[in-house]
């Protein structure tokens, strides 16, 4: 149904916490830390979702009739309230929003909610997404599936929170730019364990950027040749302890689940 509105290694450490509280180290990762207030207009492609009433994170629109997310999400949820076309999190009566409710879901069948790997998802909208405000992003070619991304800069959207000593979501939409570090440097802070072939590293060790609990499920995007954006991570993984602690932070890498993303949904791959 829809309605519309006008330091040293931490393996040992890291695989320990996901034994006993692994949900909770996802969801205390998922707001964006210094960051600044989207424009009218700014990321047509994203998406909040309220999860089973009490929960929230984010996603991105990448058909008009599917949005991607994190596994971490939804993999336990029953129902889902999409919003696009949003730069207010909680205004029903803002102009351009549409407000989805549904309950299809696809989890990657290797989801394994110890660790990062397989972190993706993608729910089924009840009705096509038709509105000029409202558009889906762009996803990598299946030339790209190995491009390397360590020296880009990518941009992270949502509306998680944005400090520690006040954990309150932002009622308005975030954005930030973080610098994509390698995998190799990764590893100094999570261990080998939870960096794959299919992770982006975004951040530096004591930086000021990243998300928090909100944003999880959301989008970072980087610009192409047209200056358009393209989807290259889903943010997944961030240091346990506080958002503000500002170690490198893990994503899902899009391009390493483009079949899957295509046998799931209506997407067309590109060459």
């Amino acid at each position: 149904m829809v309605r519309s509105y006008s330091a040293a290694p931490l393996s040992v450490f890291f695989l320990a916490f996901f034994a006993l509280q692994a949900s909770s180290l996802f969801i205390k990762n998922d707001r964006i830390i210094g960051g600044q207030t989207a424009a009218e207009g700014q990321f047509p492609y994203q998406a909040g979702i309220f999860i089973d009433v009490t929960r929230y994170c984010g996603g991105v629109l990448i058909s008009p009739n599917y949005v991607l997310t994190a596994a971490h999400c939804i993999h336990n949820a029953e129902s889902f309230e999409i919003h696009l076309g949003a730069l207010e999190r909680n205004n029903l009566n803002e102009v351009g929003l549409v407000v989805d409710f549904t309950t299809d879901k696809f989890v990657h069948e290797n989801f394994d909610l110890k660790g990062n790997k397989f972190d993706i998802a993608l729910i089924k909208l009840t009705s096509t997404v038709n509105q000029p405000n409202i558009k889906p992003i762009e996803l990598p070619s299946l030339s790209e599936a190995n491009v390397t991304l360590s020296g880009l800069v990518g941009r992270l959207s949502g509306w998680g929170t944005y400090d520690d000593v006040v954990p309150i979501p932002s009622n308005y939409l975030k954005y930030v730019d973080v610098p994509i570090i390698s995998n190799v440097e990764c590893e100094d802070t999570y261990g080998a364990d939870l960096i794959t072939e299919c992770s982006i590293c975004a951040g530096t060790m004591f930086g000021t950027v990243g998300f928090c609990s909100g944003d999880t499920g959301g989008p970072m995007a980087i610009e192409n040749d047209a200056l358009e954006w393209k989807l290259i991570g889903i943010a997944s993984l961030g240091y346990p302890l506080a958002c503000e602690n500002k170690a490198p932070q893990i994503y899902t890498r899009t391009a390493c689940y483009l079949q899957w993303i295509s046998d799931n949904s209506d997407v067309t791959l590109i060459n």
